[in-house]
This record gives C-alpha cells, structure tokens and sequence, in this order.
C-alpha cells in the first residue's frame, strides 16, 4: 500500500492529510482523512492551555463527523528512541 499525504499550512493551522485509520462509532465507519495542529491548544483541561494539540478529523459516508483531540505537554525527558 502506497498512501500519499500531503502537508501544509492554511494560516490558521498546520495540516496534514492522508489516511491515518478509522474508528468505528454505533456500527459506522468513519474513515480519518486528516490531521490538524494548533498551538497553543485550542482545549483546555482544567483551566489549563497546552503546548500542542492535534486534533484527528474523522467521517463518515454521510458528512457526519467525529474528532479525536490529543493536548501534548513539555517534559524535560527525552523519550525518543535515537
């Protein structure tokens, strides 16, 4: 399988595009069809902003759509593999 994506920034965000999976939600399928980036975050959790966010944007044959937002913080450790 060769998926292609493509990368780029709309002035507001940066975006990639592809496919990324899916998820399935009340027996429906909802197929990724990109990724976003914000930062700071555009959510919150408890009061607090975060460094990162991305959000995962899934849907369905209908338009019907469902997001996946994931908050990134700092840490002083390195946790790459390198």
């Amino acid at each position: 399988m060769n998926t292609q994506y493509l990368f780029y920034h709309n002035n507001n965000n940066l975006i990639l595009e592809g496919d990324f999976g899916y998820l399935t939600y009340n027996d429906k399928i909802y197929p990724s069809s990109h990724l976003l980036f914000f930062s700071p975050s555009l959510h919150s959790f408890k009061g607090k902003k975060f460094p990162l966010e991305m959000q995962i944007i899934h849907q369905d044959d209908s338009g019907n759509k469902i997001t996946v937002c994931i908050l990134f913080k700092e840490s002083a450790i390195d946790y790459s593999l390198i």
